[in-house]
């Protein structure tokens, strides 16, 4: 039996006529939109399962969306076609169907299998159909019940898939500093599971969750040492705070190593990068100009300022252009990039440390974000270019150098420097040559260069097999905003390879949020004869799932259209 919502609140059901039957001492049988028996007392509770006959009384009520008293079965004209009228052992019945949203989800009905019940449901026949009309919309409220609950596991499964495909440690904390949720990641990096770690302060020691809860202290990157048996690792964290009714009632932190953020960054002259200006994706006559723009300045030292909104891919241009791209802890900055004495501050490690500037001397660097840089240290990148000399922390002396300065940003340099938050003339060092990439809704001609590229990819990751994307989702991704770019867009793509079940991804495996929108513009459209509609999508339904019994019943769940409606609508459309 194919499982109806109905059947999915039995056990409410089977509470429900427990305590009709307390109350009136009748037989009740509870029947779902495809005549499936869900729930029944007395002598039909060993049918429970079984197929209603269609021509009955309960099937005409269903069919008709009609409540029913019925005093002399076998006489009434209701029972001329049922099939088992001459067998029939009811005295008297009275039904009424369930609606919700003006559909037919199901049925309910008292049934007299003597004369007392008979006389029972007779004598209170009008006050039984109001009861039983009552009943119905307490389970048409709990079918919406369930629907929400779904809804609600269905969407925080969609964020576990997000935050798991997140290459960050990522868990969220309470006021208590309990940790609530965390990805495979977190899991990874601190044994969370496996050791049962349900406090912050078993990752970070000595933590004031006081002060974790303060926004101010959260934003920014934080460094701490975390020990696991012996070994010690360095890692960074950032945060950000969850409000509720304007009250921070918990915390996400993200999680890196101090190491692998240290060895992003182009600091080493030399390092192998394979990627080149052929490996941006895109066909569009607008990326064709700044891959264009790119390679001519490749070939020379001048500074070069790559900008572009977050996900266009400023990173591949970078490494096009022969350099690594990294994000450093703001707390690290200083120290990274221009290295430090002996002695400077407390835990300076002795003999001090070469920064990134000197290590890429004869070289180049790139500094990503470099909007987010600190002012006073903006001050020290200006004398650098101007003067080609570094000063380390707690140094006396300058130190010559020779390197080309990339630098990449998603903020407006401008307006920062209008704001006084970015110098004016560390801008106009910086912007010698300006890479202006263009967001990915101005170049809607490369997103299917782009989307077929993620299937492959997702494809052979998760094992899959799907052939291409429907139609609908073509016009919908042709369509959409993409305030992510290109990172959104293969975020929505690996998340349709996780959903999708069939050969051809089609928007009912797309986010819950881009189909919340796709069904808001179809409310705009102008109105359509409802025929046609549903002709059109029984046809596509068929051409995408086929047309045996599973094929049938995809389209069944897909459509809210029971499999003997689906048949019938079928010959109605000669389909």
């Amino acid at each position: 039996m194919k499982e109806s919502e109905l059947y999915r609140i039995k056990e409410i059901l089977t509470s429900i006529i427990n305590a009709i039957t307390s109350i009136v001492h009748v037989d009740i049988t509870i029947a779902d939109s495809n005549f499936n028996r869900i729930v029944s007392t007395g002598k039909h509770i060993h049918k429970l399962g079984d197929k209603i006959d269609e021509h009955s009384v309960f099937g005409y009520a269903l069919k008709n969306k009609k409540s029913l008293i019925i005093e002399n079965p076998r006489e009434n004209f209701v029972c001329n076609f049922c099939k088992n009228k001459e067998i029939c052992e009811e005295y008297a019945e009275v039904c009424c169907p369930i609606l919700l949203d003006g559909e037919v989800i199901g049925l309910i009905g008292l049934i007299a299998f003597d004369e007392d019940q008979q006389r029972e449901i007779i004598d209170n026949k009008n006050n039984l159909l109001n009861f039983l009309e009552k009943m119905s919309e307490i389970i048409g409220v709990k079918v919406i019940e369930e629907r929400n609950r779904e809804k609600i596991i269905t969407q925080s499964k969609e964020v576990d898939i997000l935050i798991d495909y997140i290459d960050r440690g990522v868990l969220s904390v309470n006021g208590k500093g309990q940790i609530k949720r965390y990805n495979n990641v977190a899991d990874e990096m601190f044994g969370i599971r496996k050791h049962n770690k349900k406090y912050l302060n078993e990752i970070i020691k000595e933590i004031d969750i006081d002060w974790i809860f303060n926004p101010i202290n959260l934003s920014g990157n934080h460094e701490f040492e975390y020990q696991d048996f012996k070994r010690y690792y360095r890692y960074v964290y950032s945060g950000k705070p969850i409000f509720y009714e304007n009250k921070l009632v918990e915390a996400v932190l993200s999680f890196r190593k101090t190491e692998k953020l240290i060895d992003e960054v182009n600091s080493i002259m030399g390092v192998d990068i394979k990627t080149g200006f052929d490996d941006i994706l895109g066909k569009s006559q607008e990326i064709k100009d700044v891959k264009r723009r790119a390679s001519k300045a490749s070939r020379g030292m001048s500074s070069i300022l790559i900008q572009g909104e977050s996900g266009t891919g400023k990173e591949m241009f970078a490494r096009a252009i022969h350099i690594n791209c990294a994000a450093i802890p703001e707390n690290l900055l200083e120290s990274e990039l221009f290295g430090y004495e002996e002695g400077s501050f407390t835990g300076a490690v002795k003999g001090g440390k070469i920064g990134k500037f000197e290590l890429a001397d004869k070289g180049t660097i790139f500094l990503d974000e470099i909007g987010d840089m600190p002012i006073h240290l903006q001050s020290k990148l200006l004398r650098v270019l101007q003067e080609m000399v570094i000063d380390r922390v707690g140094g006396k002396r300058l130190i010559p150098i020779d390197v080309r300065i990339i630098s990449a940003t998603n903020k407006n340099l401008e307006k920062l420097v209008l704001e006084g938050q970015f110098r004016e003339d560390l801008y106009y060092r910086l912007n010698v040559i300006p890479i202006k990439i263009p967001p990915l809704r101005d170049r809607k001609g490369d997103i299917e260069i782009f989307i077929e590229y993620f299937l492959k990819r997702y494809n052979k990751k998760l094992k899959k097999n799907i052939g291409y994307f429907s139609d609908e989702v073509i016009n919908m991704f042709n369509s959409w905003d993409w305030k992510g770019n290109v990172r959104e867009l293969e975020n929505i793509v690996e998340y349709s390879v996780n959903m999708c079940s069939g050969e051809l991804i089609s928007i009912f495996d797309l986010p819950e949020r881009i189909r919340a929108v796709d069904k808001q513009n179809n409310k705009c459209e102008s109105v359509r004869n409802i025929c046609e509609v549903e002709k059109e999508e029984i046809e596509k339904g068929l051409s995408m799932y086929g047309r045996k019994k599973d094929g049938i019943d995809k389209i069944s769940e897909l459509t809210g259209i029971s499999r003997a409606t689906l048949y019938r609508k079928m010959r109605k459309y000669d389909i």
